[in-house]
């Protein structure tokens, strides 16, 4: 268990719960998108943690899940 926690950077841990944070904020005005998008980021971090996927593509997914709550943001905004 303790090799798994290797593979999470201060930086990494930081940008997964600033995920959460906008994934939760993101809930209140569409909670089905919301529990969609945490579905994929808990996917993302359980591939991640299990070696099936690289930092480089951990990143690549976490950017494509920042795009889509920006998408989600401002869809709530307008």
């Amino acid at each position: 268990m303790a090799d798994q926690n290797t593979l999470w950077t201060r930086e990494l841990l930081q940008r997964r719960r600033a995920l959460h944070a906008r994934i939760d904020g993101v809930a209140r005005s569409h909670p089905a998108a919301a529990a969609r998008a945490r579905l994929a980021l808990y996917s993302t971090t359980h591939r991640f943690d299990r070696r099936l996927i690289d930092v480089a593509e951990l990143a690549d997914d976490l950017a494509l899940l920042d795009l889509e709550l920006d998408e989600l943001t401002a869809a709530a905004a307008a």
